[in-house]
């Protein structure tokens, strides 16, 4: 692809962006794009070429950018409908070699002032259409309706958060939302094979060593998506069932011994009336994280005010039996009771520890069922999870037996710090609140 005195400023900056095999293969899809036409291609053209991995609104919403947006293509394809191969490189470099600047600026013109659900729809539509031929999608078998109201929520808040939507607005948005940017790098490499040594597997962990005909899912391809985007980039994927209260059955004893020594870990649950809510048990307790999917999808990190990350107690008298996530005795984040079928969510206003409100239906829920996930492959002890077993040894826990009863949920001895030097009503509604820095 050379460039001749007549090209524009634009293609020249563009062009120096590919190296020589990236831009014959630009050129080589220009040239099934206009089927070998000097006249360019047309949207009809860019639709029929994308139609396996994007929605035919996207790819219309597109081409309107390459017409109107790309200042090389303006006064050329207003008029013609076609689009030559100068623009087309121009719009390839906007869309993977993109500027933060120039990202927004193709998001704002594929939203076409639509920055709502119908937007996200269109991505996520379009996201399931590039990786639904996945090995990571083939792993799983989802069957729940998908509840895209939420995600759609979740993924827009902090635009939301803007007076206006502007070009900055949707710039600073892209920059905080590394899913939305996921899957539009997805789309968009998917949708022009360039080879720029950049590979972009799908956010979607290999699900592994599950018989879908005996087991089933809660999680959806979307609530899949935001947790796996919140795990630490190292416990993304694999992920293996560790224990199923529709397939193990409903047993505290039971599910403690699938779970205890695994490693970190998903905990799903859906209450009575219908909430889908849980937590994440990390190695390291600051990773550690609460979170609701139904009716509303939020994640709910540390906040950093206490440790009380992981409680998990079985067959000590002195202490509660059974397994929290945050707060206080009497007031967890999240708790599972030992006799298994009930637990608590108490936030009211909100946990300490993760800044969670009530996940559930109410205040005391009903298990309907409980599901928890291996996320990440065996490996060694990182310098980091080192600090923090150093860390326990000196702690009231390791000198306290009955404090010994708080154990983490992983494979290196205590990891909860339910009554490490607090404030007793810490999370008691009424009577505690944040302090201001």
């Amino acid at each position: 692809m050379g460039a001749g005195n007549s090209r524009s400023a634009e293609f020249e900056a563009s062009v120096v962006l590919f190296s020589e095999h990236e831009q014959q293969q630009i050129s080589g899809i220009y040239h099934w794009l206009s089927d070998k036409s000097r006249d360019g291609f047309t949207s009809e053209n860019l639709t029929a070429y994308t139609k396996d991995h994007l929605t035919q609104k996207l790819s219309t919403n597109l081409f309107t950018y390459m017409c109107h947006c790309v200042p090389c293509m303006r006064e050329i394809a207003v008029p013609s409908g076609r689009i030559t191969e100068e623009g087309f490189l121009v719009t390839v470099a906007h869309i993977l070699k993109a500027s933060p600047e120039e990202r927004a600026a193709v998001v704002a013109c594929l939203a076409q002032g639509e920055y709502g659900k119908n937007f996200i729809h269109e991505v996520l539509d379009s996201y399931s259409l590039c990786i639904s031929k996945s090995e990571e999608l083939k792993s799983w078998k989802l069957t729940e309706p998908e509840k895209r109201s939420q995600f759609i929520s979740y993924m827009l808040q902090s635009l939301f958060q803007a007076e206006t939507v502007t070009i900055g607005a949707i710039e600073t948005w892209t920059s905080q939302s590394p899913l939305c940017l996921h899957m539009l790098d997805l789309i968009f490499h998917e949708s022009f094979p360039v080879d720029s040594g950049l590979a972009i597997r799908p956010l979607l962990p290999v699900c592994e060593e599950i018989n879908w005909a005996r087991m089933s899912t809660v999680l959806t391809l979307p609530s899949i998506l935001a947790l796996c985007q919140s795990l630490p980039t190292d416990r993304r994927s694999p992920w293996q069932p560790l224990f199923n209260s529709r397939y193990h059955g409903e047993s505290f004893a039971t599910m403690s011994k699938c779970i205890l020594d695994k490693g970190p870990s998903l905990m799903v649950i859906r209450d009575n009336r219908g909430h889908v809510f849980g937590g994440f048990a990390s190695e390291g307790g600051s990773h550690c994280f609460l979170f609701s999917l139904l009716p509303h999808l939020c994640i709910y990190p540390a906040t950093g005010y206490n440790d009380h990350f992981m409680y998990f107690n079985q067959g000590q008298e002195t202490l509660p039996n059974g397994l929290g996530f945050g707060g206080q005795f009497g007031y967890f984040g999240l708790w599972l009771d030992y006799e298994f079928g009930t637990g608590h969510s108490r936030g009211e206003p909100y946990c300490t520890t993760f800044g969670s409100p009530t996940l559930s239906s109410s205040p005391n829920f009903k298990i309907e069922c409980i599901e928890i996930w291996k996320v990440g492959s065996d490996r060694a002890l990182s310098e980091s999870d080192e600090d923090e077993a150093n860390y326990k040894r000196t702690s009231i826990l390791d000198k306290d037996p009955e404090a010994k009863a708080m154990l983490c949920l992983l494979d290196k001895g205590p990891h909860s710090e339910g009554i490490r030097d607090t404030d007793a009503q810490a999370d008691i509604p009424g009577v505690h609140s944040i302090a201001s820095s």
